[in-house]
Order: structure tokens, then sequence, then C-alpha cells
């Protein structure tokens, strides 16, 4: 979505890195971006304990958003590269860093499709570190610090590569309410959250819980939980080309793989539908493709006899992993942790009536209750 915005590279690079990394107070010179845990049964009783938001898991890419004043603004991806936004951020001059997800919209009524950046959280607002205020704080300092003297000023003009806004949270109470607005869709994207009070609508792939009383963490946070419809667990996988020549020329097989601190593991066999399939024998680059896969009960997969791996010694069940997307914004698969966290979700996944049944209040109202920010 961003590819016609100038790339950083070389020592600046290196440079804002390093700068992202000092803002933050940070060690490690790495992507410093919080990410969620599957949901599991357990959690039903854990989020009782304390304060959750909830909102819709927007299907879109993950970026974070670097303001340096008159530095200037940078997009910065979830493999710690950046590209320079021709945006202006009058209220940030002393610097600031969110949290937040590019998504593109459809306009209900006439088609017309536009880019939002959501903003779900915030670390740095006016040069201020703001990662152990509590959720509504954060975001509440983000409204008024970044987004405010934009709008104050008059700086956002229709000429810019997106709008930006803060992203809806609601109470837990309001689950039905969500629900209500997550339609099945035909398109690019299985599942579609219809925001009738903007007119748009965009890709969702479940909902995410964020603890509100707790500090913003970076890497893992195993209290931001995302969960998913059985249909949409999904893993990213790395694929592996194997060939073999046959009388009517090369024909391959594809394998799945996952990393174990950094190395590649073979994880199984995937089977491809004969258009998914046509499209990775001719794509050169297959080896290096990071796919999506969703667990389907109904697909096939096909398994190999690990005594005598040949390629005509195999058995096809029902049930197994297929091909959603091909994930453009990564470069490495999934780690161990996180697919085994999806299998123990798949295995013992929560179904949205057990969700609603846990959190929804009785008497939901017809609206929802946007979260309250400080002030």
């Amino acid at each position: 979505m961003l590819d016609a915005l100038p790339e950083v590279t070389g020592l600046k690079l290196e440079d804002l890195r390093q700068e992202c990394t000092n803002m933050l107070g940070l060690q490690h010179v790495r992507f410093p971006g919080s990410q969620p845990v599957s949901f599991e049964r357990r959690h039903l009783n854990e989020m009782k304990k304390q304060h959750y938001l909830v909102a819709e898991k927007t299907d879109g890419m993950r970026y974070m958003l670097l303001i340096l004043g008159d530095r200037g603004a940078f997009m910065v991806d979830r493999h710690f590269g950046m590209r320079e936004l021709p945006m202006r951020f009058p209220g940030s001059r002393a610097g600031a860093l969110l949290d937040g997800e590019l998504v593109v919209d459809t306009h209900l009524e006439t088609g017309r499709r536009k880019v939002r950046y959501l903003i779900y959280d915030a670390c740095v607002v006016a040069g201020e570190l703001v990662t152990g205020y509590p959720l509504t704080t954060r975001l509440m300092k983000a409204d008024r610090g970044v987004l405010a003297p934009r709008y104050a000023e008059g700086t956002a003009n229709a000429a810019e590569p997106f709008t930006i806004e803060l992203k809806d949270h609601f109470e837990l109470k309001d689950l039905p309410w969500l629900f209500d607005h997550i339609a099945p869709s035909r398109g690019e994207h299985p599942f579609v959250f219809v925001d009738e009070h903007r007119g748009l609508r965009h890709g969702t792939d479940g909902i995410i819980f964020t603890p509100v009383n707790t500090r913003y963490q970076h890497q893992t946070d195993r209290l931001v939980l995302k969960w998913k419809p059985a249909e949409m667990n999904s893993v990213d996988f790395r694929l592996a080309a194997q060939w073999r020549q046959e009388g009517q020329g090369p024909t391959q097989r594809f394998q799945l793989m996952y990393t174990d601190r950094g190395v590649l593991v073979p994880f199984g066999w995937i089977v491809f539908s004969p258009e998914d399939l046509q499209r990775f024998q001719n794509d050169r680059e297959a080896d290096n493709r990071i796919v999506e896969c969703v667990y389907d009960p109904n697909w096939t997969t096909r398994f190999y006899n690990s005594d005598n791996p040949t390629w005509d010694d195999y058995r096809d069940v029902r049930g197994g992993w297929r091909f959603l997307r091909v994930r453009e914004d990564k470069n490495r698969p999934n780690e161990r942790s996180v697919v085994d966290s999806v299998l123990r979700s798949i295995q013992d996944g929560v179904t949205k009536e057990q969700l609603l049944a846990a959190f929804a209040a009785p008497s939901a109202s017809a609206l929802p209750s946007l979260a309250r920010l400080p002030g």
C-alpha cells in the first residue's frame, strides 16, 4: 500500500532505528511493536480479573507511525523498515511513536476505496514516554497531542496518502453489537466489518481484547488477546518447494515451515487448489513466500510416509491447512510458540456464543458505548 513512498535506507535508516529505540529507553534495536496471543478457553476466566476493551481485529497491514518534528514522519513496518511520509504533524515537534494498522475501506454506497491509518495504541506523544499509562490515557494523549493539532491547523488534506483516526474501542458488554456488524464476504476478505456510522466496510478477521490498566509491552503481550472464528485461525508459514523430473517435465510439492529459535523446521505438507497450485508453480520466488494458512477440517491434507519418503508413498486425509494469502508484509514465518498457541486455540477453541455468554450484558443496547477517554 505504501510502495510509492520513498524508502529509507543506509545510514539514515540506522540512525532512525536507533532514535526510535532511544525514545523508548530500549536496549535492543528491533521493531518495538506489541504482539497479541491467541485466545484460549482459560482466558474466559482470566479476563474477568481486570478491565478489558474490545475492538474488531482489522485485516490490514501493521505499521507504527514515527514522528520526529522537522525531520519528518515515517511509517515503520514489522521488519523495522521505514518509508517517509509527505505529511505534517504540527503538534509533535518533540517526537511521537504510535501503533496502528493501515486499512483499505470501501464506501458502502459508491464502492470507492480509501485508505485509513487506525491508531490503536501509543508509546510516545509530544516527547513523553506514555507506555506506563493505562490504554485509555495513551489513546487520549495520541488524540490530543497528534490528531487534534493537525485538524486545528488544517494540516490534513486530500492529497495525503491516507487519513488518520483513532480506532474505535468498546466495552465488553457491546460484543453483540460488534458481532452484528461483522459479516461473511465473497470478496478479497472472508469477513468484513460494516461501519454504518462512517458508511464504510473493510476486511476483518476476528476480535481483539486489550487490558486497560496494564502498560504497553514491546514484543509479545500475553494479556492482549486475539480471538478468531474457527475458520480464521491462521498461521504464517514459509513455503519450501521440492522438485522432481517427470516425463512431462519438472513437478513440485510444497512443504510448510515454521521457525524454532530462528531455525526453519518442517511442519507438514500443503495441498493447493488447482488455481493456487498453478500460481506457485509459475512463481520463481515460491521458496521465499510467507503464506497465511487457515485450518480447514474439510480440506484434504497429504501425508508422506516418513520411513519411505518417496513422492508416491502418501495418503490423503481430510482436515488440514488451506492457503489463504501471501503475506507480502512478512519475510519470516511464525515461531513455534505462535504455532503451538494457534493449535491450542483450534483444539480448545472458544465459540462466538461462549464469548457472548461470558462477557455480553443481557441488556446490551443496540448502540455501542465507545470507550471513554480520560478528561
